[in-house]
């Protein structure tokens, strides 16, 4: 469903299929290069990020076989949500147990970067799930450990609850079998 949506909005500017794919891929990329950065100089230096940067743009199974895919879009979109989502993710995860925490938004930014990551690739509902149970695991031993947690969930369960009511009334009314989004 987003990849839909964000074509189209490129769609707004120019009709040339060959731009709208390249302007799609270079958004992409870019905010899972910049994520792989960010990541990396958090849990390193700014040399990992740097390594961490250069492995993501220089990946064959992205920049190659990702590219030629026949479902490109909904692969291609969702690293503009995964990039960022792996890295709100990690920075939660590897707070400190002991300290205050980060703030209530930032789970809540986390449950709706894995939404529309979900909402590109329907796999993506494990790696939130993964998520959630490092998250838990990490943050089990403080008083009130699962608030937080909750709106992260909460936020993705919006989205999620959402687009699978949406789509069983439309698999109801249109008698589809399989409710996939391509």
């Amino acid at each position: 469903m987003v990849p839909t949506l964000v074509v189209t909005v490129f769609r707004l500017f120019t009709e040339d299929p060959i731009r709208i794919y390249q302007l799609v891929c270079g958004l992409s990329f870019s905010a899972l290069t910049v994520a792989m950065f960010l990541s990396g100089r958090f849990l390193g230096n700014v040399w990992t990020g740097h390594l961490a940067a250069l492995a993501a743009a220089t990946c064959p199974a992205i920049t190659t076989y990702l590219v030629h895919h026949i479902h490109s879009y909904s692969h291609v979109v969702t690293l503009a949500f995964f990039g960022p989502a792996l890295h709100v993710s990690l920075a939660l995860i590897m707070a400190d147990p002991a300290g205050p925490g980060p703030k209530f938004r930032s789970h809540l930014v986390a449950g709706l970067l894995w939404g529309l990551a979900y909402l590109c690739r329907s796999e993506m509902l494990l790696f939130f799930a993964v998520f959630v149970i490092a998250l838990a695991w990490r943050r089990r031993s403080r008083p009130g450990w699962f608030r937080p947690l909750l709106g992260a969930i909460g936020m993705f369960q919006l989205l999620f609850g959402t687009y699978n009511v949406y789509a069983e009334a439309v698999t109801s009314r249109d008698g589809i079998l399989i409710r996939k989004t391509i």
